[in-house]
């Protein structure tokens, strides 16, 4: 008999190894997802700060992630949401930080977070949410042909209400 659960959302915050391994034993994933779970979290140790998998689908998974680079003349700030859909990754990327200082508020830097995750179709919607606001990230799988697809846009904190 077979204890796996295919209804339970599962939502990782303390992310290593040891704790996705004991949440997965309680939901059935497909194991691609299975796979780029485990890659994502051995690659950005200390960099995940939460991974949502709906309880409505065994193939799609958001991680939302922070992430720097060293570039010649500052620090490159990142926060990154990866959306992974039947073997296929979307990337988006989000500017933080550039040659012209902060974006986004330093205290507000990690207030987004992954508030739910909607599936129509090859559609995946994910809504953010901040301490001011949610927003509504549709990404559809449909336009994207490549196994791994990178978007760089504008971060969400850094819309500003219009006058």
């Amino acid at each position: 008999m077979n204890d796996k659960n295919m209804t339970v959302r599962l939502v990782l915050v303390d992310t290593d190894l040891k704790n996705l391994k004991k949440l997965l034993a309680s939901r059935e994933l497909c194991p691609h997802l299975t796979d780029y779970l485990k890659d994502i979290i051995a690659l950005h140790k200390g960099g995940i700060r939460k991974i949502n998998i709906p309880s409505t689908h065994d193939n799609v998974g958001v991680i939302i992630l922070g992430s720097s680079s060293l570039e010649e003349t500052h620090l490159h700030m990142h926060d990154e949401l990866h959306v992974f859909f039947d073997e296929q990754t979307v990337i988006v990327k989000w500017n933080i930080r550039g040659e012209n200082g902060m974006c986004v508020p330093p205290g507000e830097l990690s207030s987004l977070e992954i508030k739910k995750v909607l599936v129509k179709g090859k559609e995946v919607t994910i809504i953010l949410s901040s301490p001011k606001m949610d927003y509504s990230m549709p990404v559809d799988f449909e336009i994207y042909k490549d196994k791994t697809t990178v978007l760089v846009i504008p971060h969400p904190l850094n819309q500003r209400p219009s006058l």
